[in-house]
């Protein structure tokens, strides 16, 4: 069970990192600036601070994290769910969630679609890869 879990793990991180390298080469066709890992600065109410801390801590004790299936349950705005983020966003106004998202980065509509496809194309082409290494190639 042990081994499951870090696969699922370590494939979700590969899974994410892919997003958000799909989202820079997207949106440098877009915007004059396309980069990730870009560093806010700002400033923060104490109680979305005491709040962060707080789910660190629990973090920390639990070894506790958002599943796979929990991201994919939030991909809409309307089952967005996360109660903190709800108390200091306009989910409406102030969040892009899926196709919208895509669509913005991408400066109009068809790119969530021509995603996917990629997406679909690569999953079949790797999915004996994936099933042997969820077989732990066995």
């Amino acid at each position: 069970m042990i081994r499951i879990s870090e696969f699922e793990r370590s494939f979700s991180t590969k899974l994410g990192t892919t997003f958000e390298e799909c989202a820079r080469l997207i949106a440098q066709q877009t915007f004059e600036i396309a980069q990730r890992g870009y560093k806010a600065s700002g400033l923060l109410p104490m109680a979305a601070a005491a709040k962060i801390e707080e789910i660190v801590a629990q973090v920390g004790q639990k070894g506790k994290s958002a599943s796979f299936l929990e991201m994919i349950d939030s991909s809409s705005k309307a089952t967005y769910k996360h109660s903190f983020a709800l108390q200091y966003l306009d989910v409406e106004n102030q969040r892009l969630i899926g196709e919208e998202f895509w669509t913005y980065i991408g400066g109009g509509g068809g790119t969530f679609a021509q995603l996917l496809e990629i997406y679909q194309e690569v999953g079949r082409e790797m999915s004996k890869t994936i099933i042997d290494s969820l077989a732990f190639n066995f």
